[in-house]
């Protein structure tokens, strides 16, 4: 278990990356956990997209600023509603088209990489407006 000590600066460096974003000219900000690996744990993403929505409301940076969160955590509907309703204006679910990418050609009547990852955006769209309209 991580010290609440480094968890918190961890979130912190990224509030001061995203700020300073802002104040290079970026109007589109993108969250990503892609580049995890040995000694490079992820900030979880829901926490991360939160946690810099709230920070550049509070600090009156974010209006016409976009958040684009890449993840590979973001897998079933709800992870996509949880990110959309914490601030995300667009996710790129990285590991679950990899995946797709990965067993497209042994799902029935093969359908191509494309074919299946349009699917499963598909199956997304219609899950999410599901969810909204409720």
């Amino acid at each position: 278990m991580q010290p609440a000590g480094q968890f918190s600066c961890a979130l912190d460096a990224l509030f001061a990356a995203a700020e300073a974003a802002i104040a290079g000219g970026a109007t589109v900000l993108v969250l990503t956990d892609s580049r995890v690996g040995p000694g490079r744990a992820p900030i979880p993403a829901l926490l991360a997209c939160s946690g810099v929505h709230q920070h550049l409301v509070k600090t009156g940076l974010r209006t016409s600023r976009g958040l684009v969160v890449e993840t590979g955590a973001a897998r079933e509907v709800h992870h996509f509603a949880t990110l959309a309703g914490y601030g995300a204006q667009a996710i790129h679910p990285w590991l679950a088209f990899e995946s797709i990418a990965g067993f497209a050609g042994q799902l029935p009547n093969k359908p191509t990489v494309y074919d299946a990852q349009k699917n499963y955006v598909k199956a997304i769209n219609k899950g999410l407006m599901k969810v909204m309209s409720k």
